[in-house]
């Protein structure tokens, strides 16, 4: 290591001295960045100081991250929550991540607070939150304690009920093996009405709802009804079925000695019938058919109560 350094000189005894002249002369106790050595050439030296910078190497606080507010529902389909205010010198940013559930993260952001959305009712999410500071060797803290929300229940909203006391309440008459009448009132739920369906004519063995519906707000719908079966052979059967705005898709089958034996009544509720818009396409012209799939005019289905529904 040499001990003795020179300007304008060699360190060799025997080379000769610089001859010129020198200018912007100045001494630096530590290594330039590229910046600064680029202002110098740009601008001068003359009157020039520079603040060394120190490397930031430490992650912000606190470390690990902790809840200002956990995650909480605000709703059906979202939750909300707040970080903890972190410090560093740096400034800082913040990530949420959903670690079970199906949510989404965030990505990196200024605010304390987010709001995942576009979320399912009645489903549990859990979330940790990290942050890391603004410096080139983006220092991270140790996430922060899983917390878990559970999104609200959707209410249900109906779109059709029928009693068929005061008439078809929306719906079609499909042909000759349907009707409506109050001859078939030791069969209807309640009240003296109710829709009969027989024999395998299709659409003249059916009924469906009259006008389209919208549904596309929706992500499931509930079919709700009564019937009784009377003189149905094993094996015969009657459908329920969905137009997806561009064929009918039969949504639930239901089969004399399977689901059914004849000359009781039968409950199809809550959540016995489900039509979801993962499976099915939800339009804005939606609309409900009841057809039955038996072998001859003898062969009955009466149907009573319907009530459908969406969420």
């Amino acid at each position: 290591t040499r001990t003795s350094n020179y300007i304008a000189r060699s360190n060799w005894s025997t080379d000769g001295y610089y001859d010129g002249t020198i200018d912007d002369l100045a001494i630096w106790k530590r290594n330039l960045t590229d910046a600064e050595i680029h202002s110098i050439y740009t601008e001068g030296i003359a009157g020039r100081t520079f603040v060394e910078t120190q490397q930031d190497v430490t992650a912000p606080n606190p470390n690990p991250m902790t809840w200002a507010t956990a995650p909480t529902a605000t709703g059906t389909t979202s939750v909300t929550m707040t970080a903890t205010t972190a410090s560093d010198s740096s400034g800082v940013e913040y990530y949420f991540t959903c670690i079970s559930g199906g949510g989404n993260d965030s990505g990196w952001q200024d605010s304390t607070t987010y709001e995942d959305t576009g979320l399912s009712p009645s489903t549990t999410y859990t979330y940790t939150v990290t942050v890391r500071d603004k410096s080139t060797n983006q220092n991270t803290t140790t996430a922060s304690t899983a917390e878990s929300a559970t999104t609200d229940t959707a209410s249900w909203s109906q779109l059709i009920y029928s009693s068929f006391e005061s008439g078809w309440d929306g719906w079609t008459d499909g042909g000759d093996d349907c009707r409506r009448s109050n001859r078939d009132s030791l069969y209807a739920y309640q009240g003296t009405y109710c829709a009969r369906i027989r024999d395998n004519s299709g659409d003249a063995s059916a009924f469906y709802s009259t006008n389209g519906i919208d549904v596309t707000g929706y992500t499931q719908i509930k079919i709700e009804f009564w019937y009784y079966p009377r003189s149905m052979e094993t094996g015969e059967d009657f459908f329920v079925e969905f137009w997806d705005g561009s064929q009918w898709q039969i949504v639930a089958t239901y089969a004399r000695g399977t689901n059914f034996n004849n000359d009781s009544f039968y409950q199809i509720s809550d959540t016995d019938l489900i039509i979801d818009s993962g499976t099915y396409n939800f339009t804005t012209g939606a609309k409900f058919k009841f057809r039955c799939d038996a072998s001859g005019n003898g062969d009955y289905i009466y149907v009573d109560e319907v009530t459908i529904s969406a969420q």
